[in-house]
């Protein structure tokens, strides 16, 4: 039988390896293995001509492209998103809410968490690392916009501004913006009104 733990000399690991009972590396250990749901949700928005309701949250299947629609979770209209491995948030309203609202993978219970954003508004945007959702700038009300960045913790449901991370002036009239996110960075771009072009970085 091979052995797997200990030290050896370069002649013992030799004769080990000749008698082809030496293991490559991996095997010595155990790499814990992360299960990630093969779905994604879909909430928020604004309700169209045709009417309805954008406070419904819709669950999309990517294994065959097909979605299902969840009912209706606190007030998302016009709020935005962000997904870690086992939940994910969404963050304000175009009413200017502070809320925080959660929605667990495993069951699809969503609900209003007791942590509110540092500051009502909506018209947000929102990006993840690994161990934290972000909600970014948006409106406070009517034509004002911020440059506040907020931090969820997803294995605590709490919630903190990153001072730090305040967008550049060029970047507070930021509303209908988009992120995209790299495992060590997201990079926040466009918006109204005035419409802008520029781009920040937020370096998780």
């Amino acid at each position: 039988m091979a052995d797997t733990r200990g030290t050896w000399s370069l002649s013992e690991a030799w004769a080990e390896k000749a008698a082809a009972e030496w293991v490559p590396v991996p095997n010595v250990w155990l790499v814990p293995s992360i299960t990630k749901v093969n779905t994604g949700y879909i909430g928020g928005g604004a309700i169209g001509p045709a009417g309805g309701t954008a406070n419904a949250v819709n669950k999309m299947n990517f294994d065959n492209s097909t979605t299902s629609n969840l009912g209706t979770i606190g007030s998302v209209v016009k709020s935005s998103g962000s997904g870690g491995n086992t939940h994910g948030y969404w963050g304000g309203n175009a009413s200017y809410s502070n809320g925080i609202w959660k929605v667990i993978y495993a069951t699809d219970v969503r609900s209003n968490i007791p942590q509110t954003l540092s500051a009502g508004r909506g018209y947000t945007t929102g990006c993840n690392s690994e161990s934290y959702a972000y909600v970014c700038a948006g409106a406070s009300s009517f034509n004002t916009y911020v440059s506040i960045i907020d931090k969820i913790t997803y294995s605590t449901d709490t919630a903190e501004r990153i001072t730090s991370a305040d967008l550049p002036s060029a970047n507070r009239k930021q509303s209908a913006m988009a992120t995209t996110a790299h495992p060590s960075a997201a990079y926040i771009s466009g918006g109204v009104y005035p419409v802008t072009t520029a781009v920040s970085k937020l370096t998780f």
